[in-house]
């Protein structure tokens, strides 16, 4: 069952549809250590701070679980709930970052980050669009839907 405000819908009653793909990715400063690696040792990341969403977000969530994965020791340096403030931290050389690519698009285009591949490792998720399969669905949320669907392929 999931809650919601008015009440509980069983899961059944559920349609949760692949909206977009995403992947998370190593920043660092233009400064940094690692920038004129071409490729970063999973084991270089026990030496850095690490500047890290906060418990509960799904950022957070897929960071731990590969770095689990990979038996890789980390340390929070600084733990924000806002994507803004990490790219700032980051960017003025206050430790490096796992975050989404789509977030740090432009500055990694101007150099303000740069985005470093991690040997072995990557951070990948999914977001998902969720509706009531009974309810009624506007042609613009059924367009909607199949934008998202079709962007995927």
């Amino acid at each position: 069952m999931t809650k919601n405000i008015s009440g509980s819908v069983p899961a059944s009653l559920l349609a949760p549809t692949c909206c977009l793909l995403d992947e998370l990715i190593l920043i660092c400063s233009s400064s940094h250590r690692f920038a004129g690696l071409s490729a970063i040792d999973p084991a270089e990341l026990e030496k850095e701070d690490f500047i890290i969403r906060e418990t509960g977000s799904g950022t957070r969530k897929i960071f731990e679980s590969a770095m689990s994965a990979n038996d890789i020791a980390w340390r929070a340096a600084w733990i924000c709930n806002n994507t803004s403030a990490i790219i700032v931290a980051v960017s003025t050389g206050l430790g490096v970052s796992v975050i989404s690519r789509r977030s740090v698009e432009n500055e990694v285009k101007n150099g303000t980050l740069m985005e470093k591949e991690l040997q072995g490792i990557t951070f990948k998720r999914k977001f998902k669009s969720v509706y009531h399969r009974n309810k009624f669905l506007t042609d613009k949320m059924k367009l909607f839907l199949d934008i998202c669907i079709n962007t995927q392929k």
